[in-house]
């Protein structure tokens, strides 16, 4: 009825088949809205766009104004298009096709009189200009923080001038600061001292948070693995791995980092990483019970993940029998 939440199209599409054409939307956004709003969400957009035809079609009736046949055709055009494309999902486009929506509401809506239909007309017209300017205004930041980042000479600065420079260019970016916050994680790790491991603590939390596979893959690779936590290394592996559960390449990727990260453990962790790696197996498991595409292994991992569960091995017996297995799939250890 709710919905699995806004970004879940983004977020989850690949997490029950994988597709040949990949997108981050579904080229419809009726059921792009259904997706990460529900039901309720559906009925709540719905509403608002036939209210906005209706103001229109209504006032045509009365007098055939040029704005509202203009904006008439505008709601229909888009809608139209957006039965098709991506275009209400697209940052600048929301931004005009939302202040076009609300213009009937303010022209024609009857829903006061005299000095109150005036006075709420006024609210309308404050609060959509105001979320049209704030919406520049995150669209810009985001757009001008890219610029700077690509633009930036990281070897002629010192390592807290350019700590701080991605700590701005993540505060101006509302829409796109995966890479600002990992490349921040991994060098407030890499400095040290108690400010900058808070940092990468906030970072690597922030980017747990969202989800993604890419994200916590990240973390993994850059703030677990480098602390040696190898538990919450396996951990929000398999919680990336849920938003790509279809995508084998994502499997066989993160297989791959535990690879790397069997070269720098000590033979009394492998009981931890065994366990780690026959989780992951465990959830791949669970994905190809109901996929109908199974995930598939590449030859490597899937002789790293049999030799993982192999009950009568422990400690360095296990240890000495991973590495073996590397060894002669041409990964020494």
């Amino acid at each position: 009825m709710a919905g699995h939440g806004l970004g879940a199209t983004e977020g989850l599409l690949t997490s029950v088949q994988p597709f040949f054409y990949e997108s981050l939307y579904l080229h419809n956004h009726l059921l792009q809205v259904m997706d990460e709003a529900g039901l309720l969400g559906l009925a709540a957009f719905l509403a608002f766009i036939l209210g906005t035809a209706v103001l229109l079609v209504r006032q045509l009736r009365k007098a055939r104004t040029p704005l509202a046949a203009m904006l008439l055709a505008c709601l229909v055009m888009m809608n139209l298009h957006g039965l098709m494309e991506i275009s209400f999902s697209v940052q600048m486009f929301q931004c005009a096709a939302f202040f076009l929506l609300l213009l009937p509401t303010v022209c024609y809506g009857t829903y006061t009189e005299g000095r109150k239909r005036r006075a709420a007309g006024i609210v309308v017209l404050v609060v959509s200009d105001l979320w049209l300017v704030i919406s520049v205004a995150l669209l810009g930041g985001s757009l001008l923080a890219q610029k700077e980042y690509r633009e930036l000479d990281a070897a002629g600065m010192t390592t807290g001038s350019f700590i701080e420079t991605l700590e701005r260019l993540d505060r101006m970016d509302a829409y796109n600061d995966q890479s600002y916050k990992v490349n921040l994680m991994g060098n407030a790790l890499q400095a040290g001292g108690i400010s900058n491991e808070g940092t990468a603590a906030r970072c690597a939390r922030e980017l747990r948070e969202t989800g993604e596979f890419d994200s916590c893959y990240y973390v993994a690779a850059y703030y677990y693995l480098p602390l040696g936590q190898l538990e919450n290394f396996f951990d929000v592996l398999q919680e990336g791995l849920l938003q790509e559960r279809s995508n084998s390449e994502a499997w066989n990727s993160a297989m791959n980092l535990c690879i790397q990260a069997f070269s720098q453990i000590d033979p009394a962790e492998a009981d931890t990483f065994a366990e780690g790696v026959r989780g992951i197996g465990e959830a791949m498991d669970r994905a190809n019970a109901y996929l109908l595409v199974p995930v598939a292994l590449t030859e490597e991992n899937a002789a790293l993940l049999n030799c993982a569960r192999t009950d009568l091995l422990d400690g360095e017996g296990m240890y000495a029998a991973i590495s073996q297995v590397l060894s002669q799939a041409g990964n020494p250890s």
